[in-house]
């Protein structure tokens, strides 16, 4: 090709060896091979972060149960002050 293109002759395209049916083959099963691990580590990588953000995602709903529940027992506690101050007052 490189002597074809300096003008050294004329191409044969069927005499280049990297033509050939096995090279050919081992080309397209090296491609085949690239193309399946970027698959499958394009899935892998979409897996982490699906888990990482669901694992956030329960933690925030977590915190915001339990902030819930702290709120109610403050305001329970408040309430119960009121009403000893009520009858204290009574």
């Amino acid at each position: 090709k490189i002597a074809a293109a300096a003008g050294g002759g004329a191409y044969d395209e069927d005499a280049d060896p990297l033509n050939a049916p096995d090279v050919v083959n081992a080309v397209l099963e090296f491609k085949r091979k690239l193309e399946t691990r970027d698959v499958t580590s394009r899935r892998r990588r979409v897996d982490i972060i699906t888990d990482r953000i669901s694992r956030r995602v329960r933690e925030f709903v977590e915190q915001g149960r339990h902030e819930r529940r702290k709120r109610k027992e403050l305001q329970r506690q408040l309430q119960q002050q009121q009403q000893q101050q009520q009858q204290q007052q009574q």
